[in-house]
C-alpha cells in the first residue's frame, strides 16, 4: 500500500466527501547548474513536485466528486511561471513547478464537468527551510492568504494561477 492509498483510507474512514484538497509538495535541489545536472536527481524532483500531486488528486477524486463545492489547490511557485522566468539555474525545481502548472490546467479541464474547482498558487517567498530566514513572509501569513483564497474561489476561477494574496498570477 502506498502512502497515498493509506491517506485515502484514513480520510475515507472519517468523511463521505471532500470539499478541499491542498497539494503542498516541494523539493529544491541546491547547487544545480549546467555541467552537474543528474537525471536521477531531476526525476526525483519531478516526482515530488509534479507527479505526486496529480497522483494524490487521482486517488481522492471519488471523495472530491462526493464533496460539496469541492476545490483542489496545487501549491506551485512563481518560479514555475514561463512568462515570469528570468533564468537562473534552478533547472529541476522551476521546470517541475511549470509541469505542475500544466497538470493543473489539464486537471481543471477534466474535473470542470464534475463541479470541482482546480487552481494553482504561488505561496509567496516563505520563511521555511526552503525559503530561508530572509524570506519575505512567515508560514502563517502564507497559510492565512491561501485559506482566504480557498474560501473565495469558485468554478469561475478554475484553471487559474493565483498568488497567496489572491491576485491572479501570470502563467
Amino acid at each position: 500500500i502506498t502512502t497515498i492509498d493509506a491517506a485515502v483510507e484514513v480520510v475515507s474512514a472519517q468523511v463521505d466527501g471532500l470539499d478541499l484538497l491542498i497539494n503542498n509538495a516541494g523539493f529544491f535541489a541546491k547547487g544545480e547548474k549546467l555541467g552537474n545536472l543528474d537525471a536521477d536527481s531531476m526525476l526525483y524532483t519531478f516526482n515530488i513536485n509534479a507527479v505526486g500531486p496529480i497522483l494524490v488528486v487521482q486517488r481522492f477524486v471519488d471523495l472530491l466528486q462526493a464533496g460539496d463545492d469541492a476545490k483542489v489547490i496545487n501549491i506551485s511557485s512563481q518560479l514555475g511561471s514561463l512568462q515570469r522566468t528570468s533564468g537562473g539555474t534552478h533547472y529541476s525545481y522551476n521546470s517541475s513547478k511549470a509541469a505542475l502548472n500544466m497538470l493543473t490546467r489539464v486537471l481543471a479541464r477534466e474535473l470542470r464537468d464534475d463541479g470541482i474547482t482546480v487552481v494553482t498558487t504561488h505561496p509567496g517567498w516563505v520563511q521555511t527551510d526552503m525559503g530561508g530566514k530572509g524570506a519575505a513572509i512567515t508560514p502563517n501569513e502564507s497559510a492565512a492568504g491561501l485559506i482566504a483564497l480557498a474560501d473565495r474561489i469558485a468554478m469561475d476561477d478554475t484553471n487559474k494561477f493565483y498568488t497567496w494574496e489572491g491576485e491572479e498570477h501570470i502563467w
